[in-house]
């Protein structure tokens, strides 16, 4: 979370351009994704309101294990105060289907977003259902341009909730 910090006070600065998207991919020994990426006193948010994210439109998107399906909201929640002053917009997560075989035991993660911007202004009218079929184009236009085993069209809104 330090570095988002330090890329703020750049961004504030003017000696680095904002972000289009922030990914948070990160766990302690125990898998917990540390507080200060998730709270809504934590290093991230306090980047997020520093203006981390282009003024026109980016996303915060989280990682977070299924044994903590629990904080999905807590984290969106945390996001969205933080961009609150830079138009927070839809806030959703998906849930990434786990496998089982003999040589792993993965129940799934569960992927949160929060938007922020133009972009999120667009998306805050669509209906559920617009927004699942949004996330799927783009799953399908990622599934052409990519290499991967994963059905990123079915991935991407997989257990799709919103939240406001």
């Amino acid at each position: 979370a330090v570095f988002a910090l330090e890329a703020a006070e750049r961004i504030a600065a003017g000696t680095q351009v904002a972000y289009d998207a922030v990914v948070i991919d990160a766990y302690d020994g125990d898998g917990n994704v540390p507080p200060s990426f998730l709270e809504k006193g934590g290093a991230l948010a306090s980047a997020l309101s520093q203006g981390l994210l282009k003024a026109d439109g980016g996303c915060v998107a989280t990682n977070l294990i299924s044994d903590f399906a629990l904080d999905v909201p807590m984290t969106i929640a945390a996001h969205r105060q933080a961009l609150s002053e830079h138009g927070a917009g839809v806030g959703f997560s998906v849930h990434a289907r786990g496998v089982s075989r003999p040589d792993v035991n993965f129940i799934g993660n569960y992927i949160a977003v929060q938007t922020t911007g133009k972009a999120a202004g667009l998306l805050s009218k669509l209906t559920f259902s617009e927004l699942r079929s949004a996330l799927m184009e783009a799953g399908r236009e990622l599934t052409a341009k990519l290499s991967t085993a994963f059905d990123i069209e079915e991935l991407s809104a997989l257990g799709l909730k919103t939240y406001s």
